[in-house]
């Protein structure tokens, strides 16, 4: 009970949280790109509480004509970047969206993104079940 009002606490207290079923995911945030920008880069942290691995097996917004996962990686000392169907997310784990690793690519923005604009991304698990994180854009770090 005391763990199940700490995690309510955080989700309302930070910015860009959200709580689906054992899903938590935080930290989401978009970089902000030129007005012209045909694609644009997701992050955040997932976080997996329950016993059992999850999968995220689609992504989608509003606000972009497609949302894809991607893992960037190095191969023969060149970066690499590849389509991710899925994403697994293990039992009692994390899986962080971040530049030079897994992300999610956002193609075709409809609308001019600016720092500080929220956008609302909706997951789906492979249960079905769906979440949606709202994901802050800004410049990048």
């Amino acid at each position: 009970m005391m763990q199940a009002r700490f995690i309510l606490i955080l989700v309302l207290l930070m910015p860009g949280m959200a709580l689906a079923d054992h899903v938590l995911v935080g930290h989401a945030w978009i970089r902000e790109a030129p007005p012209m920008a045909r694609v644009m880069g997701g992050y955040a942290q997932i976080h997996n509480r329950s016993g059992s691995a999850v999968w995220i097996t689609n992504i989608t917004s509003p606000d972009f004509g497609e949302i894809q996962l991607h893992r960037s990686f190095m191969h023969k000392g060149m970066m690499r970047m590849q389509h991710v169907p899925e994403l697994k997310i293990p039992a009692r784990s994390s899986v962080t969206l971040q530049p030079g690793g897994y992300h999610l690519m956002l193609f075709s923005p409809k609308r001019a993104l600016r720092s500080g604009d929220r956008v609302l991304i909706r997951f789906t698990l492979g249960n079905g079940r769906h979440f949606v994180i709202p994901f802050t854009v800004r410049k990048a770090r």
